[in-house]
């Protein structure tokens, strides 16, 4: 639980809960977000004050006060906010309407704004069926964060974080399908 005693509140957007991958970034890859994915970060703003961050302990080192909670500082809060920013659809959210010049002055900060472009690539094909894989690229920003860092002594082995959840899901998948023919016959 991310804890902002700072002057200046977390705003929220109306895509608030944020998916990111800065152990991907920092291996130079595409900033994977799926929920397997080997560093994923979670961030969801609960009010002006708490944020919830989830994260593949594995892959950062976090420096945590008690139990699971963080004091950020004002540079976590821009960072967090800049998420929001670049995550938002079409609007962004703040309690104090004297924050506006703040939230225009982040915004700015950025210059033109790159977000994830949404894709849908065919990920299986046979004569009777076809799979699309629909997905959103990377946000383009480097996330700094005082209080979490990417693991250099990591090793990871695989596309997933938990093989046995992605196999057990394609075997679910497998039997419905099956039970989908039989039904069909």
């Amino acid at each position: 639980m991310l804890i902002n005693n700072t002057a200046i509140d977390f705003i929220f957007s109306d895509n608030p809960v944020v998916l990111y991958n800065s152990f991907d970034r920092s291996k130079g890859k595409t900033n994977a977000t799926g929920l397997q994915s080997h560093g994923l970060q979670l961030f969801c703003p609960l009010n002006k004050k708490v944020t919830i961050l989830l994260y593949d302990h594995r892959c950062y080192s976090c420096v945590l006060k008690e139990g699971y909670v963080v004091e950020i500082n004002e540079s976590d809060v821009d960072s967090i906010n800049s998420l929001q920013l670049y995550n938002a659809e079409k609007c962004v959210y703040f309690s104090d309407c004297n924050q506006g010049q703040y939230v225009k002055k982040l915004h700015d900060s950025f210059g033109t704004l790159k977000k994830g472009e949404r894709k849908i690539e065919t990920a299986f094909k046979s004569e009777t069926r076809e799979l699309l894989h629909f997905y959103k690229t990377g946000i383009e920003y480097n996330l700094d964060l005082s209080f979490l860092s990417v693991r250099k002594d990591v090793k990871i082995e695989g596309d997933v974080r938990r093989p046995d959840i992605t196999k057990a899901v394609d075997e679910f998948v497998k039997d419905r399908l099956k039970e989908a023919k039989k039904r069909k016959k």
